[in-house]
């Protein structure tokens, strides 16, 4: 029985477009994950504090050592303070998730082992006016001192970093910090960068966008608080070492309240 011309090309127009659709999906699985848009982006609905972390693999966080960034989230909250933590990334170091170990925890951040401040700078910019954090928390020098880059440049990196936050929130408050030695034998550079570090900060500091340098060297046990190993990145100890202090200085922004109160 042969078929009438109509059912034959109604039949072809239902291939073709089966083709299309899975021409489009295999497309869309090549391109892998897709930016955020602004909108999804600008998260928050003024009752949370958008939050961003900026850094080397200290920040990020590995499978045995998770990050600072939880013990900080704990503290925060237990205080009262509702914060969204933004950023384009929410994994550990070689791509491992952290949703299994910390469960019920923001794992959002701007941070990637092995980044200089040259590359905070660059690969955090793009998404500030996306995100518009309130609060920025920059933890970097640790690999600009132990590649031995110039550290006048690393501190106008982070100088930059604070001017195109503002840019994108004119309101933003920044942590900056005054790292602990990476080892030993870095302990002069160190120094010198966190000297740099508060020379600028006190320079670039407004009531309206402030400035504070938060002090994760003094103090700082490298037998204590890094493994013997590996001295550049925080044990346990070490990670509730830095979230302690940069939770209590982010508790002296008083940025929670203010948005309480409708300042911001």
């Amino acid at each position: 029985m042969s078929t009438s011309p109509k059912l034959a090309r109604s039949a072809l127009s239902r291939h073709i477009t089966v083709v299309a659709i899975c021409l489009l999906v295999l497309s869309l699985l090549a391109l892998g994950p897709v930016a955020p848009s602004p909108a999804d982006a600008q998260v928050g609905t003024g009752t949370r504090l958008r939050v961003m972390a900026v850094g080397d693999s200290v920040t990020q966080g590995a499978l045995e050592r998770p990050s600072w960034r939880y013990g900080f989230q704990k503290r925060v909250r237990q205080s009262g303070c509702a914060i969204d933590l933004v950023g384009p990334n929410n994994v550990l170091r070689d791509v491992v998730s952290a949703a299994g170990i910390r469960p019920g925890m923001d794992h959002d951040h701007s941070a990637w082992g092995g980044r200089t401040s040259q590359m905070a700078l660059r690969e955090t910019s793009p998404w500030l006016p996306l995100f518009r954090p309130e609060v920025v928390i920059v933890h970097v020098g640790v690999n600009d001192i132990t590649q031995g880059r110039s550290l006048t440049a690393a501190v106008t990196q982070v100088e930059t970093l604070i001017r195109r936050a503002r840019a994108a929130n004119p309101n933003v408050a920044i942590l900056v910090t005054r790292i602990a030695a990476p080892g030993a034998i870095y302990r002069i550079q160190t120094q010198q960068f966190g000297n740099g570090i508060g020379r600028m900060a006190r320079r670039v500091h407004t009531a309206r966008s402030p400035v504070v340098v938060v002090d994760q060297a003094t103090g700082w046990n490298l037998a204590k608080l890094a493994p013997l190993d590996d001295p550049p990145h925080p044990n346990r100890a070490g990670e509730e070492f830095i979230a302690h202090r940069y939770a209590a200085a982010f508790a002296k922004l008083d940025r929670c309240d203010s948005i309480r109160r409708g300042d911001h």
